[in-house]
């Protein structure tokens, strides 16, 4: 599978910072699991792809103990997991939907940041 837009869009990055809300998406997947408590701080659509940021009143440990447990149990796949400082990024699949998950510290360490970017997949010719 490769991703239906060529052009790269970063997690947490809005192209129209007038676009941002606090409110998720309509096209976000329903079925992506939540953190509970989590609070919506940014949430956007580029392309009509839809990201969300929450911050968790949580250790970042847990945060990525929640994701490796819920996402297979939601019907998404972890097709990777990258290490990063103090965090871990996962890219799941569901479906034709591909999702970027990255999970990491505040910049004052005392939040944990999830990011959630989702994009849709078209079969590789």
């Amino acid at each position: 599978m490769t991703v239906e837009n060529s052009k790269p869009v970063a997690l947490g990055v809005a192209s129209d910072s007038s676009k941002i809300t606090n409110v998720i998406p309509q096209s976000f997947p329903t079925d992506f699991p939540k953190v509970s408590g989590a609070e919506v701080e940014a949430a956007f659509e580029n392309d009509g792809q839809p990201n969300v940021d929450w911050t968790a009143n949580m250790d970042t440990s847990e945060v990525v103990s929640f994701f490796k447990m819920e996402l297979p149990k939601s019907g998404w796949k972890i097709s990777s997991t990258k290490d990063i400082a103090g965090g871990m990024v996962f890219e799941v699949t569901k479906g034709d939907l591909i999702a970027q998950n990255g999970i990491g510290k505040d910049q004052e360490g005392s939040k944990t940041m999830i990011f959630v970017g989702i994009q849709k997949a078209v079969p590789t010719p």
